[in-house]
Order: structure tokens, then sequence, then C-alpha cells
């Protein structure tokens, strides 16, 4: 317990609001003082909270949907991959993969919206995953989707 603080803040009132351009993932423990008209210091017991910087949900196509590739004068206008936004997030990592695990990638690409239109899919298969990114920071990647192509 001898450890110097990461931060040391004094506020006025009884709360204190982390910087809304930053990510602070993992455990932060704190500490709250504060000196009682007496000249007597109260200091509170060590608290913590954990704050883990969630994946975004993937919307569209759903898990296992089988989606129709564009033909004719929609061929260009491929497939829209969609999520839910989240938090505190910049831009998003889309992966794109012609088998479950990931090993075998199709395609990479990051994007500032909460979807992305794959224009070449693949043949006859792909899974997808988004991760969300703040700066250096990363969420984990989401469940991966499959989706069938007709």
């Amino acid at each position: 317990e001898s450890k110097k603080p990461a931060l040391l803040r004094k506020v006025e009132g009884n709360e204190y609001t982390f910087n809304k351009n930053k990510v602070y993932t993992g455990e932060l423990h704190y500490r709250v003082s504060t000196q009682l008209t007496s000249g007597f210091v109260a200091v509170s017991p060590m608290g913590h909270f954990s704050f883990n910087f969630l994946p975004p949900v993937p919307v569209s196509p759903k898990d296992s949907e089988q989606v129709r590739r564009p033909t004719g004068k929609r061929a260009d206008e491929g497939i829209l991959l969609t999520w839910q936004k989240t938090n505190f997030t910049e831009s998003y990592d889309v992966e794109i993969s012609l088998d479950a695990a990931f090993t075998a990638m199709f395609y990479k690409a990051r994007t500032r919206q909460n979807f992305y239109v794959l224009k070449q899919a693949p043949e006859k298969a792909f899974w997808w995953r988004v991760r969300s990114v703040s700066g250096t920071s990363m969420s984990g990647f989401s469940n991966p989707f499959g989706v069938k192509i007709q």
C-alpha cells in the first residue's frame, strides 16, 4: 500500500468525473479523504471498481443467416455488416474470415461507423467479428457470426 498514486485530485462536491476522451481499462483502486472543520482528516477504506471496454454486439447479418449475393445492377453494392455502437469508441476493427477460428483471414478493415459494406464477399460462407478501438485501447472481439452466401 505504499505505492504512489497514479492520480491525485482535489474536487469540490462529492464526485469525480474521469476524462471522457480516455478509456481506463482494468481495475482501479481509490481512496477518498477530507479535512473536517476540527482539523481531523477522515480517510475512507480502499475501494475499487473495474472497467472493461466491451466489444460491440453484431446485429446484421445474424449468426448462421443466409444472405443472397447481390447480382445484376446491385452486384457492386456488397453485403452490409452492422453492429451496436459502443461508448468511448473512436473506431471499429472488422475482421472477416473463411473459418470460425479466424485462422483463414479474408479481410480486415477499420471504420469510424458502426457498419461496414463488404464489397467482395467470399464464395460460400464467411465469419465476421468486430471490436471497439479508442486510442491505444481495444476491446476484445465480439462473438463471431457465420454467414452463408446464396
